[in-house]
């Protein structure tokens, strides 16, 4: 008795230390993978970066701006932060040697900062002139969905008022889970459509979320209504990223023309390709894959890179979340809560 005890306690173990190993391993090889691209994919190459904290005349008491998003409009780039409901107004170019305390180009935080707003998607929309800010994920009673704030910029840019909130029919697995990126296009039939993000692989979370290769778009369609009639944004289709984009996360999406930009902050990298409107699907091909530019050692620097945005001739603007205390080292909080210009190498 005590022999076959002493088996199935040594084949348990040897089982668990097999699993571990392997789980191990297979983390191990990731890790390698994304830290042996550095050479195996070219680097973007900064061209100017300002952290927020430097920018605005009156910060309206804020320390912390934890960049989510971004979307440009008439020159100027608009800023999301998931921290406050204020938006960040810049120029696109980020020069500001020529603004003024009563320019148009002074950079300045739009609105009241408020409470956390969750803000994780921004968008304009050129048929409205409206910015479309997605909430990533909140408790409804149809379960957890993105939402999406339309709000109307004010003349000259100075503010901006809430027009409606609308629910994204997409249910989500949770709610710190959900919209990273947001694309506003006019469809064939005239209508209004969403183009939304996941933030995790397969729009899942956990384990699942993580594996890489395996990115979602989710498209919809505004049902026409107004806020107090029953507006919503309907899922119309869920399209599979190429898996050239073999990334543990998506942090952003940016598209112009047909043209399109999809970030990692996980993977701290790009992945450039180009989508069909009229079809909906990607062109054929895989696209490709740009590193953010790394330490000597080949280490990641750029940890928290949340949104993008193109900005033409092969350049983009870039905007960074807060690095965590713990959880990053101290090479990704020389690179956190700014805005940054790339370009292709």
């Amino acid at each position: 008795m005590r022999v076959a005890l002493l088996v199935a306690c040594i084949c348990w173990v040897g089982a668990g230390t097999y699993a571990y190993r392997a789980s191990a391993n297979t983390q191990l090889h990731l890790t390698r993978q994304l830290q042996g691209s550095c050479s195996e994919h070219p680097q973007l190459v900064l061209v100017k970066e300002e952290p927020f904290s430097d920018m605005f005349e009156d910060p309206k008491g804020q320390t912390k701006f934890e960049g989510s998003s971004l979307a440009l409009s008439q020159g100027k780039a608009w800023v999301a932060f998931d921290n406050m409901f204020a938006l960040a107004r810049l120029r696109a170019d980020l020069d500001v040697s020529s603004s003024s305390s009563n320019s148009i180009d002074e950079p300045m935080l739009v609105g009241k900062p408020a409470a956390s707003s969750q803000y994780e998607a921004l968008a304009y929309d050129s048929s409205t002139g409206r910015l479309l800010a997605v909430v990533e994920g909140v408790e409804t009673a149809a379960g957890i969905m993105p939402i999406v704030h339309e709000l109307q910029v004010q003349a000259g840019g100075s503010g901006t008022v809430l027009v409606q909130k609308c629910p994204v029919n997409f249910k989500l697995p949770t709610s710190n889970k959900g919209f990273e990126g947001a694309h506003v296009f006019q469809g064939k039939d005239g209508s209004r459509y969403l183009m939304g993000l996941c933030e995790g692989n397969f729009c899942g979370s956990s384990r699942r979320g993580r594996q890489p290769g395996n990115g979602r778009l989710v498209i919809t369609k505004f049902n026409g209504k107004d806020a107090g009639a029953g507006c919503a944004w309907d899922h119309v289709k869920t399209i599979n990223i190429p898996s050239k984009a073999y990334f543990e996360d998506y942090s952003d999406l940016a598209i112009s023309g047909n043209q399109v930009a999809i970030t990692s902050q996980a993977s701290s990298a790009m992945w450039l390709g180009s989508f069909d409107f009229n079809t909906l699907t990607f062109a054929p091909g895989q696209g490709r894959v740009l590193n953010f530019p790394r330490t000597s050692n080949c280490d990641v620097k750029y940890c928290n890179v949340e949104g993008v945005a193109f900005l033409g001739a092969g350049r983009f603007l870039v905007v960074s979340d807060k690095a965590g205390k713990k959880k990053d080292p101290a090479v990704c909080h020389k690179h956190d809560q700014r805005i940054s210009m790339f370009e292709l190498p």
